[in-house]
């Protein structure tokens, strides 16, 4: 229980110095993101620290962790996603609850469907189509590709940003200052099969512990603002009467209003149903 926002604001403070280990020798970059669950690239309201927030915190003027950080995910130890305002990089034992909640069964039929409904375009599946190549595209290739005079690498870079939202494209880092991408069916076949030992509860479940315990303490609504781009409200509070029931949370209360806690810190992932 805290007695106000600020005290728990201090404390979390503490608790993500300590999450990050100290300089000279910090916690490597994937085991952090992992234990957060999720990591922002620049920070804003009810989100885990950010990666500038560790950058700062560990006197990184040199950007020593954006290049860790490119490494990470050409090695697919980390993974990038769109669908937050910034990007938001997930730890690669997390990726597959992103992808119970928002990836499809069925490539096939959920592409076909995405199509009818507007949230990807003919060009997004010419770009899928490229992507499953056996070697990553740049975007000025993917350009090229489809026919320079046609499109604009903006258009492409638009169109690659909701295939990632929805994990249909992994990007795997850089070569020559250029972003590269590739299928998830491609670089990652086995993620569907992953994904599918996981209920949609279940994985909400798995990221509202992590985020709670990096977090210390939230109220409802400070979860449904920061998952609502994975968590629908409706499935987030199944999720929290299950971690209840099962006695991985506990209510609390934040200066007097309502919240939730882990029951000990800690607190492992929920095992595949």
């Amino acid at each position: 229980m805290f007695a106000t926002l600020s005290e728990r604001d201090t404390a979390r403070q503490a608790r993500w110095r300590t999450m990050a280990g100290e300089s000279p020798a910090p916690t490597p970059l994937q085991d952090w993101i992992s234990a957060q669950g999720l990591a922002p690239l620049n920070p804003w309201p009810e989100a885990p620290p950010s990666l500038s927030w560790r950058a700062e915190a560990l006197a990184d003027p040199a950007g020593i962790m954006l290049q860790e950080l490119e490494t990470a995910l050409e090695k697919q130890q980390v993974i990038e996603t769109s669908l937050w305002p910034v990007p938001v990089y997930v730890g690669r034992e997390c990726f597959p609850w992103v992808y119970a909640l928002i990836g499809e069964r069925d490539l096939a039929s959920g592409l076909r469907r995405q199509l009818r409904m507007g949230r990807q375009s003919p060009l997004s599946v010419q770009i899928l189509e490229l992507l499953h190549a056996p070697q990553p595209h740049t975007i000025p290739e993917l350009r090229q590709a489809v026919g320079g005079e046609k499109t604009s690498e903006l258009a492409i870079a638009e169109a690659l940003q909701k295939l990632q939202s929805a994990a249909w494209v992994l990007r795997l880092g850089r070569r020559e200052g250029q972003t590269l991408w590739q299928a998830t069916s491609l670089a990652w076949p086995e993620l569907p099969r992953l994904a599918k030992t996981y209920s949609k509860v279940g994985a909400a479940a798995n990221f509202m512990l992590r985020y709670l315990d990096c977090m210390l303490a939230a109220t409802e609504s400070e979860l449904s603002e920061f998952f609502r781009p994975l968590i629908p409200l409706s499935r987030l509070q199944s999720g929290l009467r299950a971690l209840a029931a099962g006695g991985y949370l506990r209510p609390t209360n934040i200066g007097g209003t309502p919240a939730w806690e882990p029951a000990e810190a800690g607190i492992s992932a929920i095992q595949p149903e």
